[in-house]
């Protein structure tokens, strides 16, 4: 499981873009179902999911402060 202690959703949105560029090289390379591309995909599925859950708790401090 990827951690979640990021500096800042900045960063986060890189690591996902990354690995969004890392998966399409992956996938030319050695095709969409092959093991390394099906990891990389997985590991940005993770990275997206933390991404909304942050998201989503920044949204619920904001509504609470308003």
């Amino acid at each position: 499981m990827i951690k979640t202690n990021y500096r800042d959703l900045e960063q986060l949105m890189e690591m996902i873009n990354q690995h969004r560029k890392w998966m399409l090289e992956s996938a030319n390379i050695y095709g969409m179902g092959s093991e390394e591309t099906l990891t990389i995909s997985q590991e940005l599925d993770e990275l997206i999911l933390v991404y909304q859950n942050s998201n989503a708790d920044q949204s619920k401090t904001n509504d609470v402060g308003a």
